[in-house]
């Protein structure tokens, strides 16, 4: 009679025991899955306070939310990052690259960078300060289209690593710089008022 209790008891131990390790594992991993889909708090730059207005505000019914920029701004806007950013690795200038960049940021070679720091040591990776500074190609054009019409364009394959490990939309923005028979993809990130640099892709 006495061994049905131990048994149910016993039993009894092992699953709550078994959920606590469950618990504690889960708990264990949020930090890291926080880490690779949001931005750490040293990331997080404040959007700059809009200027203070003398004019007067139109009616309420003709206000316009402002949730994002518009195509044509966020493709103008993503077109000049893409020329300051080709710029600067032709000078090799790793911090005006660091600037540009919006962690978490994407390379080719399947590395994320989850910050400014990693990204800073990715760069000095690939431009040593001692390397021979052999001229890069000439870019012949810049193509900036949202990532939909990249698709739509053939452009971008289903299942590209870039768009699915940083959760890009078709209303992001990609710019193909080509460069003779070669062409590199640069990814944006569209924001409220302004776009951020999330991936390149040769």
């Amino acid at each position: 009679m006495t061994e049905e209790p131990k048994s149910h008891w016993k039993t009894f131990a092992i699953v709550l025991g078994s959920v606590a390790a469950l618990i504690t594992a889960i708990t264990g991993l949020l930090p890291e899955v926080r880490a690779f889909f949001l931005p750490s708090p040293d990331q997080v730059v404040p959007e700059p306070a809009a200027p203070a207005s003398t004019s007067v505000a139109p009616p309420a019914a003709e206000v316009s939310p402002a949730s994002h920029l518009s195509d044509r701004d966020a493709i103008k806007a993503a077109e000049a990052q893409t020329s300051r950013f080709i710029d600067a690795m032709a000078r090799r200038d790793v911090n005006a690259m660091v600037e540009l960049a919006d962690p978490p940021f994407f390379f080719d070679n399947g590395g994320l960078a989850t910050n400014r720091a990693q990204f800073r040591a990715k760069l000095k990776g690939m431009f040593p300060d001692d390397a021979a500074r052999d001229s890069l190609p000439r870019i012949d054009s810049i193509k900036v289209m949202t990532i939909g019409e990249a698709r739509l364009q053939g452009l971008i394959a289903d299942g590209d690593r870039a768009i699915s490990r940083l959760n890009l939309d078709d209303e992001d923005i990609v710019s193909v710089a080509t460069s003779g028979i070669h062409a590199t993809g640069f990814y944006f990130r569209r924001k409220q008022s302004s776009v951020g640099l999330a991936a390149i892709w040769n």
